[in-house]
């Protein structure tokens, strides 16, 4: 008898136990947070590393307990497939789906319509890694911010880098200008080379991402005497391998300098014996001997939940936003995203993975973050150092580029 009461009494602490559980769910709804990414098309080369690193966070975070006493991270996912049209119904998707946080593009063009759905429904919209300095107040509205680096400081810190270090003195641009970030990139590397004292401009082209020859543009280039120290490329993959190929295979040997744009290593094999090349970008995946403790135990992580090494540093940027995030929630105390779009205004050289995160009010892109800059070594990039531009870009400086 005196077991069966027992059992009786154990069973009806086991089902309070349940009910306790239960209320405490329903007390502590997840925090949900959306992707409006490309997961199927052109733009996974940029948007896939920072989904899984945002995969990786989130899990990070809730093991750990979650955040604001206890509530858990739940990430939904809707494929925009490169495409504006979905792109707009992924961010309505999403916005219904209950999220106080999303991820939108890394390109202001194609993540643009999934952002400003956001952006109307008032919640935070954070491109993963768009570099359009338009992402933010200036452009979509108060509710919107990038991991990234703005094109125009990415082309600072382009400058100083070759000036500085590699002792250059006469560069010619030429752009891809099929989007804003191309356009954004070589204006701003032209601003400031021109600042930095005997640096000239031996010249200056354009071409477009699906122009399948570039022979006019490498013919006026040939034809510079002297010829320039560096070409800055101001493109993206696939097109902008295109164009280097091209370049080199007209005999054409000058250093090239790229930024983010050209991240990863999957696309050498498209420019056969490639040297002399240059790229900065946003952090270290290339460099094991250069790793920080944080890069270290990250990256353990990544192998081992997806059985590779990270294709691109943008890696780093998506799991840099749930960090964003998860710290912007507790300063906020609240999941409200106007409390949380006023702690993000806080952030001042806050250390996340990627590295020192500043926003402002007016200004919800980084314009002087460090970059990590490398060079081509024996078909793979080698790590030369980390940078960081000597003068910030300012951003009251922002046009839209003809």
């Amino acid at each position: 008898m005196r077991r069966s009461l027992a059992l009786v009494a154990g069973l009806a602490v086991a089902a309070g136990a349940a009910f306790v559980t239960a209320v405490n769910a329903q007390d502590k709804p997840p925090i949900i947070i959306g992707q409006a990414l490309d997961f199927s098309n052109w733009m996974l080369t940029y948007d896939g590393q920072p989904q899984r690193s945002m995969e990786i966070a989130v899990e990070d975070v809730n093991a750990a307990g979650g955040v604001l006493g206890g509530r858990m991270l739940e990430l939904v996912k809707c494929d925009t497939k490169a495409d504006r049209e979905q792109g707009a119904k992924c961010g309505a998707e999403v916005v219904q789906a209950g999220a106080k946080m999303a991820a939108f593009s890394c390109d202001y063009d194609m993540g643009g319509p999934a952002a400003l759905q956001f952006a109307q429904a008032g919640i935070v919209g954070i491109s993963v890694c768009g570099s359009d300095p338009k992402i933010g107040v200036q452009g979509i509205g108060p509710y919107t911010f990038t991991m990234s680096t703005a094109a125009n400081a990415q082309g600072y810190v382009l400058a100083e880098w070759g000036y500085s270090r590699k002792g250059w003195r006469r560069a010619y641009t030429l752009l891809d200008n099929s989007i804003e970030y191309d356009k954004s990139l070589c204006h701003g590397f032209e601003e400031r080379w021109q600042e930095l004292e005997g640096a000239t401009l031996a010249g200056k082209d354009v071409f477009k991402q699906d122009d399948p020859s570039i022979a006019a543009q490498i013919t006026k280039l040939k034809a510079l005497d002297p010829q320039p120290e560096v070409l800055i490329l101001c493109s993206y993959i696939p097109g902008g391998a295109t164009a280097l190929r091209q370049i080199r295979a007209a005999g054409i040997e000058t250093p090239v300098l790229t930024s983010e744009s050209y991240a990863g290593q999957f696309w050498f094999d498209s420019v056969p014996g490639l040297k002399n090349y240059y790229h900065g970008t946003h952090g270290n995946v290339y460099g094991p001997e250069a790793y920080t403790e944080e890069e270290k135990v990250f990256l353990e992580k990544y192998r081992k939940k997806f059985g590779e090494e990270p294709a691109s540093d943008h890696v780093y940027l998506g799991y840099s936003m749930i960090q964003a995030y998860v710290k912007a929630l507790e300063m906020a105390g609240t999941d409200d995203p106007a409390k949380v779009v006023e702690a993000m205004e806080t952030f001042r050289d806050v250390p996340l993975l990627i590295g020192p995160t500043t926003w402002t009010k007016d200004t919800h892109i980084q314009v002087r973050r460090p970059f990590a800059f490398f060079e081509m070594a024996d078909g793979k990039l080698k790590f030369i150092e980390k940078f960081a531009a000597e003068k910030a870009w300012d951003i009251s400086k922002l046009k839209s580029w003809d």
